[in-house]
C-alpha cells in the first residue's frame, strides 16, 4: 500500500486511520446476497424486509466485514514488510483496534435508498449499525461526505442517534485556501467538529487538518 510508505505526521490526527465505504441496498435487496433476514436492535426485529431494523443489521454486518478485512491486510503487510509502520504491525487481533479511527464514506456513488424520510431513516440506521459495532470494539468513528450528499442520503439526524457528535471529514474544497475556510463550516452532525477537509491538486487528493475548536 502507498500509505504504508508515506512519512510525516499531521498535528491532531492519528498516524493511522481507516476509511471504509458504506451503502444501503435495501431497495434492491433481491439483487444482493448480503441483506440480513434476522436480528434484533433498537428498531425492532429484522425479518428480511426493507426496514430500519434490517438496515441496522446490514450496517453491523458490513462493519464486521470491514474489521475482518483490516485485520487480514494488517497481518499480510506485517508478514511481508519489515518496515511496515508500528501502528499497522501492532494490529493482529480485534482487541488491537481500540482507539483507531474509522471514517465512514457516505457518497451518492454508492447504493443508497432514495425517496423521502423513510429512505433516509433506513440509510441512517445502516450508519448507526456500523458506528455502534465499531465503537463497541473501542474504535472512534467519523463521517466523510459533502453537505449536499449527506443531506440527500441521511437527512436530519436526531439527537438520540449514535451519529450525533461524530466528527466530520468534508470533501469538495477547491484548494488548500478553500479547505482552510471550510474548516470553519458546520459539521455534518450536531455536536461534532470538522476535523479534515479534502481538496484535489493534479488529480491527487490532499487533506487539510483543522484545528480543534476552542472551548
Amino acid at each position: 500500500m502507498w500509505a504504508t510508505g508515506a512519512g510525516g505526521e499531521v498535528p491532531g490526527q492519528p498516524p493511522v486511520q481507516f476509511y471504509v465505504n458504506t451503502a444501503n441496498p435495501g431497495q434492491v435487496r433481491d439483487q444482493v446476497t448480503t441483506w440480513p433476514e434476522l436480528g434484533s436492535n433498537r428498531y425492532g426485529d429484522c425479518d428480511g424486509t426493507n426496514s430500519a431494523a434490517c438496515s441496522y443489521e446490514y450496517g453491523t454486518a458490513r462493519a464486521a466485514g470491514d474489521v475482518r478485512m483490516v485485520l487480514r491486510a494488517a497481518r499480510e503487510l506485517a508478514a511481508a514488510d519489515d518496515d511496515v509502520p508500528a501502528e499497522i504491525a501492532a494490529v493482529q487481533d480485534v482487541t488491537d483496534l481500540v482507539g483507531y479511527r474509522w471514517w465512514l464514506d457516505v457518497e451518492t456513488m454508492n447504493t443508497w435508498q432514495l425517496g423521502g424520510a423513510d429512505a433516509q431513516r433506513n440509510n441512517r440506521a445502516t450508519l448507526e449499525g456500523m458506528t455502534d459495532h465499531l465503537t463497541a470494539l473501542g474504535g472512534e468513528v467519523g463521517l466523510y461526505s459533502t453537505g449536499y450528499q449527506w443531506r440527500l442520503i441521511v437527512g436530519a439526524v436526531p439527537e438520540e442517534s449514535s451519529l450525533t457528535g461524530l466528527d466530520s471529514w468534508l470533501a469538495g474544497a477547491d484548494d488548500r485556501q478553500d479547505a482552510t475556510r471550510m474548516c470553519r463550516s458546520d459539521p455534518l452532525v450536531d455536536g461534532g467538529e470538522v476535523a479534515l477537509v479534502q481538496y484535489v491538486v493534479g488529480r491527487l487528493d490532499h487533506n487539510r487538518a483543522c484545528a480543534p475548536a476552542e472551548d
